[in-house]
This record gives structure tokens, C-alpha cells and sequence, in this order.
């Protein structure tokens, strides 16, 4: 949260004590400026006359509970599965999660490998992040650092995941393949054919 208030780094551990707010605005593809509205734990904030924005929340302790209620994630935009890159056992959490929760699916996702400035591990999982991601379809996870300032390009996916969704679900399934340009040449060929076969029984040269 301080990363996102552009505020340095601290080391020093702060716990949570109580539900923290931070405003700050995110700028889009195209230099479009969005209001974003971070807050931990998860809260239950009164509508914020900001416009457009989003609001960003972790669901800490009411993951569980949240999940499991069809009205929460029906209010969802877009879900960010973050895990701890240095932690070779992260993962594999975001892995079970997905299959605890299949309607979890029906949400656009973003995925972000945190703590990047430290020594990457590898994962305890039978395929490793990026290749996970890929077989859906899907970004690669997008590796971030309290302590880099390019932490800001996660709060921006986030909003453009959120604000457009089509860019960020899972394809589990194969596209149809676009057979429009056989189809037209199918066509071309046939109608050359016909007129072949016309001319010769006109008895043209």
C-alpha cells in the first residue's frame, strides 16, 4: 500500500491493526487517468465519490467466506492471484484455490509474483507459474517488488483488467479455428470452374 502512495520502502514490520485506505490514480494505455482505491483488510467502505475508479481489496481472513458467496464475486471485477516468488510452496496455494473455487473461473485474473528482489525459487508444483498460466491462455505472472517503483505496472493491469475484462480470462478451451479465408477461396475456385466449364460448352476458344 505504501508502494502504491509511492511512499520509500520501509523494512520496519507494521502490523495491521485496523482497516487501512489508500486513493491514488493509475494512468492507462492512451493516458486515460483512473482513480484506484486500495484497502486492507477487507473492508466494508461506503460508495467513494470518485469517477471512474475501482477498488482493490484483500481478502485476508474472509477469503474463505467471500468466496463462497455468490453476491461477493458476482460484485467482483477481476481477481489478482499473488504468491511469494522467493516461496517455493506459494503456488501451489493459488492451484488449489482455483480448484476449491471452479466459479473462480468466471472472473477475469490477473496474476503477480511478488517479492521479485529476492532470490527466485523454483516452485513445488508439477508445471511452474509461467508455464501454468500459458496452457490457460493467459499473461505470465508479472513480478513485482515493494521495493522497485515499477510496482505501479501491477495497480495499471489490474484497472485494465478490470475495465476491460475480455483481456483477462482464462481460455481453457480451444478457439475455433477462422476457416472464413478457405471458404472464400473454396469459392473463388468453384466459381472459376463453372465459368470454365460454361465457356466450353459455348464452344468458346
Amino acid at each position: 500500500m505504501d508502494a502504491f502512495l509511492n511512499r520509500i520502502f520501509n523494512s520496519t514490520y507494521h502490523p495491521t491493526i485496523k482497516t487501512r485506505t489508500a486513493v491514488n490514480s493509475v494512468e492507462l494505455q492512451g493516458g486515460k487517468q483512473c482513480y484506484l482505491i486500495v484497502t486492507f483488510p477487507f473492508p466494508s467502505l461506503p460508495e467513494v465519490p470518485l469517477t471512474p475508479h475501482l477498488q482493490l481489496e484483500e481478502l485476508g481472513e474472509l477469503e474463505p467466506a467471500i468466496l463462497e458467496n455468490s453476491a461477493k464475486l458476482n460484485a467482483c471485477d477481476v481477481v489478482c492471484y499473488t504468491y511469494d516468488s522467493s516461496d517455493p510452496d506459494s503456488f501451489a496455494y493459488i492451484v488449489e484455490l482455483r480448484k476449491r473455487y471452479p466459479q473462480l473461473d468466471e472472473l477475469p485474473a490477473v496474476y503477480a509474483a511478488t517479492k521479485a528482489d529476492l532470490d527466485k525459487t523454483t516452485q513445488r508444483y508439477e508445471m511452474q507459474p509461467d508455464v501454468y498460466t500459458r496452457e490457460m491462455g493467459m499473461t505470465a505472472p508479472l513480478h513485482v517488488s515493494s521495493t522497485w517503483n515499477s510496482i505501479s505496472e501491477l495497480f495499471v493491469t489490474i484497472a485494465e483488467a478490470a475495465l476491460m475484462p475480455s483481456t483477462a480470462y482464462p481460455r481453457l478451451e480451444e478457439e475455433p479455428i477462422d476457416r472464413t479465408n478457405l471458404y472464400i477461396a473454396s469459392g473463388v475456385v468453384v466459381a472459376t470452374a463453372a465459368t470454365l466449364y460454361f465457356m466450353w460448352k459455348k464452344g468458346y476458344p
